[in-house]
């Protein structure tokens, strides 16, 4: 009979059916997050929103510089997006 450090067996310190205890559940499904949606086409016209609506646009250059082209104050820029060939808006 094999005795503990505690001066009992190891069966009542503890028992047969002890198992450790696994991080996260291998078998519970994940949650992936929400849909993706892809978007794709080539990129005509860089565009900002502005706090009244309207899509300023360049072909050539960065947000910076539509903002600068149309004397656009930044803090009016509500979002930043691209305009794609096949007319379809992509913001972020």
């Amino acid at each position: 009979m094999s005795v503990s450090i505690l001066g009992q067996h190891i069966s009542v310190v503890r028992p047969s059916g002890w198992r450790k205890p696994l991080v996260g559940n291998p078998w519970r499904k994940r949650r992936k997050g929400k849909p993706k949606t892809i978007v794709k086409g080539k990129v005509a016209e860089v565009i900002v929103k502005t706090l009244d609506g309207t899509i300023w646009g360049l072909a050539r250059g960065t947000h910076l510089d539509v903002c600068n082209a149309f004397n656009i104050d930044f803090e009016d820029v509500i979002s930043t997006g691209w305009r794609l060939e096949n007319g379809k808006e992509v913001w972020r």
